[in-house]
């Protein structure tokens, strides 16, 4: 489909280890967006009790620094794309796509949506702030 456009010869099947590796390696990246901005959450909800107003100013606050940080790391594993091994440029393009689904659809969509239906939940608490 792309092998001409990246400069190499597809041989038709994927190496069986790529998708996990591709998986482990944006888990690992993932967590760390994960952490600030549920971090912030958290501070947020300690501090006005409100879990929508705790998620949507913490979603304000880090939106800039989680989509710098993913553009900085989607052009550094892009970088991969451009070498001569096939291997490399598979984990390169992997990786882009694997941190642009990270952050604009899990970070931007999913996590402030479950937030936002678990509410008070989300915290382990029945609607008493700690």
């Amino acid at each position: 489909m792309g092998a001409g456009a990246l400069g190499f010869e597809a041989i038709g099947a994927v190496d069986a280890n790529f998708p996990v590796l591709i998986v482990a390696i944006a888990f690992g990246l993932a967590m760390d967006y994960q952490v600030f901005l549920l971090s912030r959450v958290r501070e947020r909800y300690l501090a006005t009790g409100d879990p929508a107003e705790a998620t949507a100013t913490a979603l304000q606050r880090t939106a800039g620094t989680i989509t710098s940080a993913g553009l900085l790391l989607a052009v550094v594993v892009g970088g991969f794309a451009f070498s001569s091994v096939t291997f490399l440029k598979m984990i390169g393009i992997g990786l882009v796509l694997a941190i642009a689904l990270d952050v604009l659809v899990v970070r931007a969509l999913m996590l402030p949506a479950v937030l936002g239906l678990l509410g008070h939940r989300a915290w382990g608490r029945r609607g008493e702030r700690r």
